[in-house]
């Protein structure tokens, strides 16, 4: 007999929950505001009332012991006969909610009253919804009698349901773990590095840790990282494995692994989940019954979905498959990928499915642990991102335009809006006064955010109550901003600061290592790993390590004379000199092609030190054909852009440092034969960089390192990665800047970099190179 455990609302959820998908009826109300309320209408009831009632019942099915428990908000009595009180709270109107959520609601209830019932031996009960919409500040009750027996048709049908979905779920788990017990690595050896890789893996999450590791192009990395987890999971009795990445190519690269391993026996459910403006069926992702055929009883296709998908012998579920099925079923094909999700081994997707505070999957973490691992892929990125994801900005510009579109006879709506103007011009003539583009301050805008929240209730209201029209979409962008703005003013501490510029004001987060730390907590291991990850001591600090941390570092798997390092000193790529040192790059270029002819890449700092050079080039008498990365590409012109780069051609490819270019590119052999890397790559200085300057500085930390130089050498490292990615491989790296020669820039340079030379003019690069590729000619 297997034994489960299960809250009532979550089993209410799972089992009767038939509505539509509705992005409308979001509100900033949060959980805390609605336990207060909770307690507050508890207080108010007359007579005996029994506030938080726990209640627990075991059901014996056939296969399985069922432990139900929840705690109901309340009982009393009417007239002599039990009520159960169930309290729901929300910023959205009874009259706006459909039959089904509150059938919903009650379904909850009713598994609640038969427990209470069985335990009184009651003959009927009232089950009553008292719906508290936190606006108005209104109450209306739903209430209605029920017969014991039909409340214990009711549990017994609920209960019976859910056994057939855990019998489900017990069978894919068994037929999952005895394929990982057999499974066997899907070559006939391992790569140099990847099994030691590969037991670095398994032991920091077989003991719950978190390791990082640099582990260098040509190692593996993805069947490295994925094969020793699929082991733990079976070993360890876990649940899931996140394999999280940052663009899509490293995505496809996880997905094609995982393929291979299934075609080598592995039973495990793998499944991709992409954007939803990529998966979208529709024109403009607008999610709600009104305005999308897919988003209108989903839930309740949702179910027959599953049960016809999971009993079939589909176990690959990519971009292309979910969508074959979403169409099939009429079902938002994103929010089906997410739902599929919770059914599957192996969860492919971007960084913020796991750590971004408005998009995660709430459905794993709600009870604060999960039982899963996390792989983070080329987790150099995760710092720039993070950043991101937990900030945020509100436009001022769209509030007025707002402020004038509400028609007059919405006082209370414009008068919140009003003072929220008001105390922002005064904030922003207080930015005029010190004369700055940006007003920073680590002081929480206490008053602000309350107005904003005060607003984001009535602005809920009007959404409900607004007919979408395509013209107006900007009205519900606008809610969704204000949502986050609010989310985000949650978690407003010393790692933030608060800014108003003449456009928007914003929400900085300057250090997300603690909210990352914290998620990686929910899970029983993490394994973030990247090519790139020097000095590991840095990304351990802002990826939120701690002091049980492990480190791990591959040495490069190729041989060290099959990669030439060269320094350009002799050309200062300084801001204030590289100007005229363009005459100076444009001979380099064109020298390092004709000692040896082929694929080459120039990274550039800038768009715009690109144009100055390619303007100063003689393009018409060119020995080689130049192709240009654009400011804005598609994935098309992507695709072209590479495709030139072939064997025996004489391709140059001029790209920006950082750019879509830099990584995630796979050129072998002779498709890229080397890279010249135009400066060190340090970020734009700007106010808002000086501001995480003195934010390290403050800690203690080296400012200028931690905000400049080492985002900078990443992206440095990157591209240099492209060159080498195959032991037959041959190629150069020239650094160009006066600055890679320095000591503090060659002592961050990988190990396998220590032969590299110091060229101080354009005559002993020429040689350098020239002895190089004859080198090269007689080992090939």
């Amino acid at each position: 007999m297997q034994e489960k455990r299960v809250a009532i609302r979550e089993l209410a959820q799972f089992i009767y929950r038939a509505d539509s998908l509705d992005n409308r009826k979001q509100s900033n109300h949060t959980a805390l505001d609605g336990a207060k309320i909770h307690r507050r209408l508890q207080k108010s009831a007359e007579g005996d009332y029994q506030a938080e009632l726990a209640l627990k019942i075991t059901y014996q099915g056939k296969h399985w012991q069922i432990l139900l428990e929840g705690r109901c908000d309340g009982v009393f009595v009417i007239d002599g006969t039990y009520c159960i009180d169930e309290i729901k709270t929300s910023a959205v109107h009874l009259e706006y909610l459909t039959a089904e959520e509150l059938a919903l609601f009650f379904a909850q209830a009713k598994l609640y009253a038969y427990i209470y019932a069985k335990e009184k031996q009651l003959t009927e009960i009232f089950v009553q919804i008292r719906y508290y919409q936190v606006t108005d500040e209104t109450i209306e009750v739903l209430r209605e009698l029920f017969q014991f027996a039909d409340l214990e048709a009711f549990y017994l049908a609920t209960l019976e349901r859910y056994e057939q979905w855990l019998d489900l779920a017990l069978e894919l788990k068994q037929k999952r773990d005895g394929s990982i017990e057999q499974l066997s690595f899907p070559f006939p050896a391992f790569r140099q590095g990847q099994r030691e890789l590969a037991g670095q893996v398994y032991r920091a999450l077989t003991h719950e840790k978190q390791l990082f590791t640099e582990a260098p192009t040509g190692t593996g990395k993805t069947l490295s990282t994925l094969f020793p987890a699929l082991k733990a999971l079976q070993n360890q009795q876990i649940n899931s494995i996140f394999y999280l990445t940052a663009k899509t190519v490293t995505r496809q690269v996880a997905m094609n692994s995982l393929a291979l391993l299934q075609k080598n026996g592995l039973q495990a459910r793998v499944v991709e989940i992409n954007a939803k403006e990529k998966i979208c069926f529709q024109e403009k992702c607008i999610c709600n019954p009104d305005a999308c055929p897919f988003a209108k009883n989903y839930f309740q296709k949702r179910s027959e979905a599953l049960w016809e998908l999971l009993n079939g012998e589909t176990l690959y579920f990519d971009q292309t498959t979910i969508q074959a099925i979403a169409q099939k079923h009429q079902l938002c094909p994103f929010e089906f990928s997410l739902d599929l999700s919770q059914w599957c081994d192996v969860i492919v997707a971007d960084y913020n499915y796991l750590f971004d505070p408005q998009v995660y999957l709430r459905r794993f973490f709600e009870g604060g642990t999960f039982d899963g691992y996390a792989l983070v892929d080329e987790s150099h990125n995760l710092i720039h991102r993070a950043r991101e994801m937990y900030s945020t900005s509100l436009s001022v510009e769209w509030i007025e335009r707002f402020y004038q579109y509400l028609p007059k006879s919405a006082k209370k709506h414009r008068s919140v809006i009003q003072r929220i103007l008001d105390e922002l011009t005064l904030l922003d003539s207080t930015r005029q006064k010190q004369q700055v583009n940006e007003l920073f301050t680590t002081d929480f805008p206490e008053s602000l955010v309350f107005k904003c929240y005060q607003w984001s209730e009535y602005f809920a209201d009007y959404i409900l109550e607004f007919n979408q029209q395509t013209d107006e979409e900007w009205i519900l962008l606008l809610y969704f901003d204000l949502l986050h703005f609010l989310k985000i003013a949650e978690y407003f501490d010393d790692t933030y600061l608060f800014s108003i510029d003449d456009r928007r004001i914003h929400f900085y987060c300057l250090d997300p290592a603690w909210f990352l730390n914290d998620k990686m907590k929910q899970l029983k291991g993490t394994v973030l790993f990247s090519a790139t990850f020097s000095p590991i001591d840095y990304y351990q600090q802002l990826l939120g390590g701690n002091e049980d941390s492990l480190t791990y570092r591959l040495p490069s798997p190729f041989a060290q004379e099959h990669l030439q390092i060269l320094v350009a000193d002799y050309i200062k790529m300084d801001y204030q000199n590289r100007q005229s040192s363009i005459p100076e790059i444009c001979q380099l270029i064109i020298q390092t092609f004709e000692a040896k002819r082929g694929n080459y890449m120039v990274f550039f700092p800038s768009f715009r030190f690109m144009d100055e050079v390619i303007q100063a080039l003689p393009i018409d008498q060119l020995p080689f054909d130049l192709f240009i990365q654009e400011r804005q590409m598609t994935a098309e012109a992507k695709e072209e852009f590479l495709a030139a780069f072939q064997p025996n051609r004489a391709v140059v490819g001029f790209c920006v440092l950082g750019g879509m270019f830099s990584e995630g590119i796979d050129l072998k052999g002779e498709k890229l034969i080397g890279s010249i890397i135009l400066s060190v790559g340090i970020p734009q200085i700007n106010d808002q960089q000086e501001e995480l300057k003195k934010y390290f500085i403050k800690k203690g930390l080296p400012g200028y390192d931690y905000t400049y130089r080492l985002p900078g050498l990443n992206k440095v490292l990157q591209a240099a990665g492209r060159v080498i990615r195959s032991e037959e491989d041959y190629g150069v790296v020239i650094l160009v800047d006066h600055r890679f020669a320095s000591q503090t820039y060659m002592r961050q340079f990988p190990s396998h970099w220590a032969h590299g030379r110091v060229c101080h003019h354009l005559a002993a690069l020429k040689s350098e190179l020239q002895q190089f590729w004859n080198k090269a000619y007689i080992h090939k």
